[in-house]
């Protein structure tokens, strides 16, 4: 509890990672679930057409000016409703039910990552050693902004009458009212202590960063540009056949074994130009 403003800080942190991930991510999930259940011909048809709609009606609604952000907001859920139910009558009960086993097993992932994160932040909490000595009145009123801050942001990932640039900015928005309300709650003395911390930590991490520059995959710089060359063909081929087989309608299974072996191959490849690289270059 002595930690809880640095709690608050790092969950502030992890939520705003949580909606810099690229929208395309979702898509390709949709379409990897889709090209598992073996679609039909007729499904896939149907099913383009409905997100055709979608995305149409979707776009008039966020355009229509007459119309408030809470109106928006409302008509948004009906619309997600309604094709989710269109797209289940669309399937067969043994694609439902794949759908709903794969939902079982993303539900009981993100618990596992759940309960993963706690146990690292707790971690970093007590590696921190910080101790800005909380009263017992700071720490409800910090119990209390944590979840209205969890509740904002949760509202806000939920929002989809909002672009991208409005959602940032709002996010922008929500953080810097947050940390402000954090600052009204602790003393001089604790701000202080905890903006000590900070610059602390942004300085080790630039002194860090400095002595690991260079390091990794760099060791090829060293290479001939004969041997680059072959290198960077390799990786292109390994990459267009991967695209390949990642598009292909083979069962997932198989298509996840044929990627694996690319992957050995490529590596295996690459293992051997870079010793007849170094082997020439020494001799």
């Amino acid at each position: 509890m002595k930690k809880l403003f640095l709690s608050l800080m790092i969950f502030a942190t992890v939520s705003f990672g949580a909606f810099s991930q690229k929208p395309n991510g979702h898509r390709n999930g949709e379409h990897r679930i889709m090209k598992e259940l073996n679609l039909s011909e007729e499904q896939q048809t149907k099913l383009k057409s409905l997100n055709e709609d979608f995305k149409s009606q979707a776009k008039a609604l966020k355009d229509d000016q007459s119309l408030s952000k809470e109106v928006k907001r409302e008509k948004m859920k009906e619309l997600s409703t309604s094709k989710r139910n269109q797209i289940q009558a669309l399937l067969t009960p043994e694609q439902k039910a794949k759908i709903s086993e794969r939902k079982d097993k993303r539900v009981e992932k993100r618990r596992d990552n759940s309960r993963k994160g706690d146990r690292n932040f707790a971690h970093h909490t007590r590696k921190a050693k910080i101790d800005l000595n909380l009263t017992d009145s700071q720490k409800k009123q910090m119990l209390s902004l944590k979840e209205s801050f969890r509740k904002q942001m949760q509202d806000l990932k939920a929002d989809n009458s909002l672009d991208k640039e409005a959602r940032n900015a709002k996010r922008k928005e929500l953080a810097s009212s947050h940390r402000e309300q954090v600052k009204s709650i602790l003393t001089p003395e604790q701000q202080a202590k905890m903006s000590n911390h900070f610059e602390k930590g942004r300085k080790d991490s630039k002194k860090h960063g400095k002595f690991n520059a260079g390091k990794g995959r760099g060791h090829h710089n060293n290479l001939d540009a004969e041997s680059l060359n072959k290198l960077k063909s390799l990786k292109e081929n390994f990459v267009k056949e991967k695209k390949a087989v990642e598009l292909s309608r083979i069962a997932p299974e198989a298509q996840k074994e044929k990627i694996k072996n690319l992957r050995e191959k490529y590596r295996n490849e690459r293992s051997e130009i870079v010793k007849n690289a170094r082997q020439q270059k020494n001799s």
